[in-house]
């Protein structure tokens, strides 16, 4: 079974470091307005490049290619 999105940045949430746990703390504690946002808009939301999301993504074991939903 596939961890969601949220449930997956909340059991890495330990383990990350930098713009990482930054990225993840902002998407748990806006859970409901991150929801639809674009790579872009989050990375507008929490003041990183576009880019760090992108690699933040595939830290957490998702793929770019894939819809990143976090429901």
């Amino acid at each position: 079974m596939q961890q969601s999105g949220f449930a997956r940045i909340k059991s890495l949430r330990d383990q990350l470091s930098g713009s990482d746990k930054k990225i993840a703390d902002y998407i748990l504690d806006h859970a409901n307005s991150v929801q639809g946002l674009t790579i872009k808009g989050l990375a507008d939301a929490v003041n990183v490049s576009t880019a760090t999301i992108s690699r933040f993504v595939k830290r957490i074991g998702f793929h770019l290619s894939e819809n990143f939903h976090l429901a």
